[in-house]
Parts: structure tokens; sequence; C-alpha cells
């Protein structure tokens, strides 16, 4: 096991390969803090990485990916810590070696995530049986109101830390995550706002893929109504418009979003495990 400055020229095992997917562009890009590698006969059969994130500044994030057990690759990452106070490492429910190896280390489950597509016409299909509505303004619109305009991203900050408080969020002024969702290209008249008694009262977001797929981004409200209002009127929306795919990325400590689990049937999907390690 030793420390290296990048994997270029190194021969990996396949498994390794297939195992460091989700994060390899990361590798070939340079964006980490450290990468360990564990060699047999010049084979690379294991890889440990670490990096930061600027949203969340108070972790550390880790990778092991191995065909062994992996504890000395864990082990290194584990002796730097500071200046953050927690460690957290993520993968797939059905990647039962590295749930074992974190859970060996007194790693804690604390999120699970789901990332689900859906044929526009399943949704609408789905969401038929939502009786009810609520006035909603286009993004586009909010847009030329300043007050609602501070409103909607005080709110949206607001939200964005009150569901990450198991790794706590970046303290970015509400002006920064407007320049923020904005740099996420929303489209501005799928997004829609709720607004009552010039009142900003929840919001969702919806970016584009392409011209016929989409993603709901960030969801939340302040006062008490149901979100899939929202959701019904922007999935017909789409729908009319010629959508036909549409993507949700949804926590489990995120209680707004969390409302779709339900008709999303997110009990049937596999997902994605974060654990934490405090210091």
């Amino acid at each position: 096991m030793k420390k290296v400055e990048s994997l270029q020229g190194l021969n990996l095992h396949e498994d390794i390969l297939e195992m460091l997917q989700p994060i390899f562009w990361r590798i070939v890009r340079g964006h980490y803090r450290e990468l360990f590698i564990e060699e047999n006969e010049h084979l690379v059969t294991g890889v440990g990485v670490s990096w930061s994130n600027l949203m969340h500044p108070t972790a550390k994030y880790i990778n092991v990916s191995s065909i062994g057990e992996g504890d000395l690759l864990l082990q290194s990452l584990l002796k730097e810590v500071k200046p953050f106070n927690k460690v957290v490492s993520s993968c797939y429910e059905s990647n039962i070696g590295s749930i074992q190896l974190l859970e060996k280390y007194d790693f804690q489950l604390f999120r699970k995530t789901y990332e689900v597509s859906y044929s526009i016409d399943e949704v609408v299909n789905n969401l038929s049986i939502i009786d009810g509505e609520i006035e909603t303004a286009p993004l586009v619109e909010i847009q030329k109101d300043e007050l609602l305009t501070e409103q909607l991203f005080r709110l949206l900050k607001k939200n964005y830390e009150l569901t990450h408080l198991h790794n706590e969020a970046s303290d970015f002024s509400w002006q920064e995550w407007r320049d923020m969702l904005y740099d996420d290209n929303p489209h501005l008249h799928f997004s829609k706002v709720v607004v009552q008694k010039g009142q900003v009262g929840g919001y969702i977001f919806i970016h584009p893929i392409s011209k016929t797929e989409c993603e709901i981004g960030w969801v939340g409200k302040s006062i008490e109504f149901p979100l899939v209002y929202v959701l019904k009127q922007q999935i017909l929306e789409l729908q009319a418009a010629g959508y036909t795919m549409v993507g949700f990325e949804i926590d489990t400590t995120d209680h707004f979003a969390f409302e779709f689990a339900e008709f999303l049937q997110l009990e049937q999907q596999k997902s994605w495990n974060s654990y934490r390690r405090k210091f």
C-alpha cells in the first residue's frame, strides 16, 4: 500500500475500474486530496481516495475500492482528518463488502438517496389520483420582483441547511444561492413558485437535460400544502411541451422531496447510501 500522485500509467484490475466508475471522473480531473493504492505484482488491486466539498466544508469524503478487504486503504484515509470533523463515504446498498468495511470502523448510515427516472406518461398516470391544486407563478415572473426573489432564495438557503443537519452546509448568502441555482440552468417557465399574500410559500425547480428529458431540482416550502400539487401542474406542462422523461434525486433526510416517495414507489428502488464517522 502506498500513496501516489495519480493513477496515470498504472495497470488497474478490471474489477477496480468497475468499482471506481461513480468517482472515476474525479480521479481523472485531479479533484482529490489523497490517493492511495494497493498492488499485487504491478497490478493495482485497491484504490483509496479522499476529497472535500465546498458545499459541505466540515466533511472529508472518502472512497475505498478494493478486491481485498480494504482495511489498510481505509486506515490510511482516516489518519489525517483535520480540519474536518467527520468522514463521509457512500456506496450502493447492494455493495455489501463496502458497507461491512465502513461499519467495522464505526461508520453510521445517515442518509439514503434515490436517483430514479420515469416516463412523463407514467408519472401523469400516477398523479391522476391527486385531487387538488395551488396557484403558482413561473420563475421568470418571480425574477421581476426583487422582494420575492430575495424571499425565494432565503427560503431555499434555509431549507437546504435544515435538510442537511447531518453534514452541515456552507453559510452562503442568499445571493450566492441565487447564483448557484441560475448556474444550474433552471427552466424559467416550468420552474414554479407558490406565492400567498405577498410571501413565497414554496418552490419546485425544473432543469432540462435535453429537448425531451428533464430533472426535478430543489424542492421546498414554508407553508403547509402538498408539494405534489405543484409537481402535477409542472408534469402536465412538461407533457404538453413534448417532454418524455423526468428524473428525481430524493434523499431520506429531505422531508420536502420525500413527500414524493409514495407515488414514486421508492421502496422498490435501489438506494445510494451515505455513512459518516464523527471525530
